[in-house]
């Protein structure tokens, strides 16, 4: 019986100490999530370190003889880029400060790295007019938050081959490139995107303003490759020969919506706030006040087909000229065939020869439900239609439902 009793005592024992075993372990699987990494396993702690995943690192201006973490920041961003352990999907933050010099400009980045402000900082990345900030090459580049200002470009090969000075502040080649809620902001004058030249697919510019940068092509941006995405941007008193704010190139498929041009400047050639060489492009929400072009589209000037303006609003856009050429289009050319005109408003634009508000110059275009007030022009104080182009006549263009008010 003493036995009996002796054994069950141990048993209960032993029976405890391996619940106790099993909860802590319990207690350390709770501490660890397994989570997938390009299809490999890693173990993520509760530090948020992830085998396998990106690092975090840190910059401060002025800051010296640290190791890139929070409390030891870099001083400059090639600190980072130089580093053997910066790899893709990395993330760079940037506290307060200035960044100048060569360890701040002309930087390229690995595959998915995202830089950004960190918290509440502003940091400001001043190129000095010598070259480019950001120099891209690889796919899936983040950067948010930042202030680019006076860039100088680089020589880079355009989508149509040739060597040119692009890209102010940005110049990229890699797909998938976002720049979110930048500032962008005076550059040394260039061929292709004073702040930013893009050839890589799926460019995305969101939230982030253009002040006083200007280029050949695209004042603040040149988009030289297919489906870019131009959201909810600010662009002032950008200066270009084709394309005051922005040039859509070579490719088209752009989305470009929600965002205001004020007093942007196509100095020698066509769209104050926009030239769209390539076509397929849906133009919507935005609003057009006091840009100019020398010649054609005081805001808009279209070439290739397929493009729709939709709801947006245009006031007081004009053509100057030096009565050497004829101009045509006190808001918008249109150029390219299936060009839609909707729901838009018109007033006080202004062109000396053709087309107050739009010049229609090739066939199957549609301006529909559109309000026309006070616009001017020689011929066509609203609208004006080419009756031909190269010798064909120009046919189906249809207005519906317009309002034209005091003419």
């Amino acid at each position: 019986m003493k036995f009996n009793k002796l054994f069950g005592i141990v048993l209960l024992i032993s029976v405890l100490c391996l619940c106790i075993s099993a909860a802590a372990a319990a207690d350390d699987v709770d501490s660890h999530a397994v989570g997938a990494d390009e299809g490999n396993l890693a173990v993520e702690n509760n530090n948020d370190d992830v085998l396998g995943a990106g690092n975090s690192w840190y910059v401060k201006a002025g800051a010296s003889g640290g190791d890139g973490s929070e409390t030891s920041p870099y001083g400059d961003l090639k600190s980072v880029t130089n580093n053997a352990n910066y790899k893709e999907n990395d993330v760079i933050y940037v506290m307060d400060g200035t960044y100048k010099g060569a360890k701040n400009r002309n930087i390229d980045l690995k595959e998915n790295t995202t830089v950004k402000a960190y918290g509440g900082a502003y940091p400001i990345f001043d190129a000095q007019t010598l070259e480019s900030i950001f120099v891209l090459s690889k796919n899936g580049i983040t950067l948010q938050g930042l202030t680019l200002i006076n860039g100088g470009g680089v020589v880079a090969t355009t989508a149509q081959g040739s060597n040119s000075w692009c890209g102010g502040a940005i110049c990229n080649s890699g797909d998938n490139l976002t720049v979110d809620g930048c500032t962008i902001k005076t550059n040394d004058p260039i061929s292709y995107g004073g702040g930013i030249y893009s050839k890589g697919k799926n460019t995305e510019i969101k939230n982030s303003n253009f002040e006083g940068c200007e280029a050949s092509n695209g004042g603040a941006i040149a988009i030289d490759g297919p489906y870019a995405k131009i959201i909810g941007n600010s662009f002032k008193n950008n200066a270009g020969a084709q394309g005051g704010a922005i040039n859509i190139y070579n490719y088209g498929g752009a989305l470009i919506a929600n965002n205001s041009f004020t007093r942007n400047r196509a100095n020698n050639g066509y769209g104050g706030a926009i030239y769209a060489r390539a076509g397929n492009n849906y133009i919507a929400n935005s609003t057009f006040d006091h840009n100019q072009a020398r010649t054609y589209g005081g805001a808009i000037c279209t070439v290739n087909p397929n493009t729709k303006i939709d709801n947006c609003t245009f006031k007081s856009n004009q053509i100057f000229n030096d009565n050497s050429n004829t101009n045509w289009g006190g808001a918008i050319y249109s150029q390219g065939r299936n060009t839609s005109i909707v729901s838009s408003r018109f007033t006080d634009n202004a062109v000396r020869d053709d087309g107050g508000a739009i010049c229609v110059r090739n066939s199957k275009n549609l301006v529909e439900n559109c309000t026309f007030d006070k616009n001017w022009a020689a011929r066509g104080v609203a609208i004006f239609i080419v009756e031909k182009v190269s010798g064909g006549n120009i046919s189906d263009v249809v207005i519906n439902n317009g309002t034209f008010n005091d003419y």
